[in-house]
C-alpha cells in the first residue's frame, strides 16, 4: 500500500513539474464568479412563453394596434418584498423575502406595453397579474436599459431584482430595482420614477442599500403609526 501511494505521489509531482516547465497553470475547479455587470435571474422553463401568452390574452386583447409579431419580452426580474413594518423597524434589505415570482416587461417596437408577473410554484408557472398602464410599466424596462450603461456597475457583478415596498411612498405599492452584489462591496438600489417619492430621494439614481433603507424608514414609521391609529385619533 505504501509503495502504491509513493508511486501515485510521484506521478502527481511529475505532472505538476510538466505544467510548471511549460508555463501552464494547473487545472482548477470551475469558477462560480460572475462577470462584472448586471445580470438577471435565470428564466423559469417556458417563462417567456407564459409571459407573452399572458400579455396577449389578458392584457392586450382587443388592441389591434399592437400586433403579436411586434412583441418582445425582456429579461426576468425576480420579485422580492419587504413589509412596511419591517422597513419601519430598520430591517436590512437582504431580509427581503422572495415571492416565488418573476416580472417580465413586454415591449412592442421597443415601447413597454405590458408587465407580467409569473408565479412559479413547484415548477408550475401561472400568470399572477398583468399591468398595461401606469408609472411602473413605463419605468421598469427603461431602467433596466439604463443600468446596463452605468460605468459604476461594470467593476462588480450584480443580480437585478424587483423589490416591492408596500406603503413606503404612499398608501400603494412602491417598487425599486435592488442590485444584489456578488461580493462584499455592497448592494445597491436604483429608484425609477414613480409617484409620491419624497424629496429626500432622487429618482434615476443609485443608492447604497443601507442608505436607501435609512431614507425610507421615516415614511414607513409614519405609515405604521397611521395604520395603528383608530379612526378619529383614538
Amino acid at each position: 500500500m505504501l509503495h502504491v501511494m509513493t508511486q501515485t505521489l510521484g506521478i502527481i509531482v511529475a505532472i505538476a513539474a510538466i505544467f510548471i516547465a511549460t508555463g501552464k497553470q494547473l487545472p482548477t475547479a470551475p469558477s462560480t464568479i460572475h462577470r462584472p455587470g448586471v445580470r438577471y435571474v435565470e428564466d423559469p422553463p417556458n417563462g417567456r412563453t407564459v409571459a407573452m401568452d399572458g400579455a396577449r390574452t389578458l392584457g392586450l386583447r382587443g388592441r389591434p394596434e399592437i400586433p403579436a409579431s411586434s412583441l418582445e419580452v425582456k429579461q426576468p426580474l425576480a420579485i422580492y418584498t419587504l413589509s412596511t413594518t419591517e422597513v419601519a423597524a430598520g430591517t436590512a434589505i437582504d431580509r427581503a423575502v422572495s415571492s416565488n415570482s418573476v416580472y417580465y416587461a413586454v415591449l412592442s417596437n421597443g415601447k413597454p406595453v405590458a408587465g407580467v408577473n409569473v408565479n412559479v410554484t413547484n415548477g408550475v408557472l401561472r400568470v399572477g397579474g398583468v399591468n398595461v398602464s401606469g408609472p411602473f410599466l413605463e419605468a421598469i424596462a427603461p431602467a433596466m436599459d439604463h443600468l446596463a450603461t452605468l460605468p459604476q456597475l461594470k467593476s462588480d457583478s450584480y443580480e437585478a431584482r424587483l423589490l416591492t415596498l408596500p406603503g413606503i411612498f404612499g398608501s400603494g405599492v412602491s417598487q425599486v430595482i435592488w442590485l444584489k452584489a456578488d461580493t462584499a462591496n455592497g448592494d445597491l438600489v436604483f429608484v425609477e420614477p414613480q409617484p409620491f417619492v419624497p424629496t429626500t430621494i432622487k429618482t434615476n439614481q443609485l443608492y447604497p442599500a443601507p442608505e436607501f433603507m435609512r431614507l425610507i424608514q421615516p415614511g414607513a414609521q409614519r405609515r405604521v403609526n397611521e395604520l395603528a391609529t383608530p379612526p378619529g385619533g383614538r
